[in-house]
């Protein structure tokens, strides 16, 4: 599958789910989809296809100017992900440090796992773990990368 034909399809299938959420893909050259929350805290969820490999795995994380100087820069596509490897979406067991990977080979196959397996853990995991950071105290605590830190204002 193209790059383009995926984000296509991230663009439709998690937009359908994620827009009544808050969520937009608004300026994203990809399929980044992003949420302002409380001032200038933001969540994020993006599908990103795995090289040489007909898969994609779902990062879920937060972010804020607050906590990193290169926001401006890089939002909403080339964002650091403060809680580092922690982001990766589990089918079962929800936002850990080792993801699913997601078939994505043609539009079929992608549209099947996405119903079957994303859609749910979309709902069942990523949601609820962004809508529980909701102030940069909740975020800090899920830093583990050392170049995010608190700013002054």
């Amino acid at each position: 599958m193209t790059p383009k034909a995926f984000d296509s399809l991230v663009r439709r299938h998690f937009g359908e789910l994620l827009s009544p959420h808050g969520f937009s893909a608004e300026g994203s050259r990809h399929s980044t989809f992003w949420r302002r929350i409380e001032g200038d805290l933001y969540h994020f969820i993006l599908a990103d296809p795995l090289r040489h490999s007909s898969t994609y795995d779902v990062k879920v994380f937060f972010s804020s100017p607050r906590i990193d100087e290169n926001f401006a820069g890089g939002f909403p596509d080339s964002l650091g992900i403060p809680s580092d490897t922690f982001c990766q979406l589990n089918a079962k067991a929800g936002i850990t440090y080792k993801g699913s990977h997601f078939p994505c080979a043609n539009e079929t196959i992608f549209i099947k796992g996405f119903e079957q397996a994303v859609r749910p853990a979309l709902v069942e995991h990523a949601l609820p773990y962004l809508d529980a950071l909701a102030s940069v105290e909740a975020m800090l605590a899920l830093v583990r990368h050392p170049s995010f830190r608190l700013r002054g204002d």
